[in-house]
């Protein structure tokens, strides 16, 4: 602007530089712009990460209770329950995947 007499020249310098200026302001807004959505990507993800650490640390607390408050002789009694519901469901599975059609004639 300094170098602004009014002369057609320097009219058609100055306003090439303010031209340039201003999308070199477009620029660096849209580039801010860009680090701000990549900083709040990075804030989300943060917080879902310690959310998720949050949810862990209480499932665990809360296993570890369990485990540690376990009847052995309750625990040990339902796992041979289960153990033989197992065991009767393969069974079946494997006598009714023997049946075919021709068996059935």
């Amino acid at each position: 602007m300094e170098s602004y007499d009014g002369t057609p020249e320097s009219r058609n310098g100055l306003e090439t530089t303010v031209a340039q200026t201003l999308e070199n302001l477009g620029n660096a807004q849209t580039r801010i712009l860009d680090v701000r959505a990549k900083i709040g990507a990075r804030t989300n993800t943060l917080d879902s990460t310690r959310s998720l650490h949050l949810d862990s640390e209480i499932i665990t607390t809360e296993i570890m209770a369990e485990l540690r408050d376990t009847d052995y002789a309750e625990a040990s009694t339902r796992l041979s329950a289960q153990t033989l519901i197992l065991e009767a469901a393969q069974a079946s599975f494997v006598r009714v995947s023997r049946l075919t059609l021709f068996s059935q004639i």
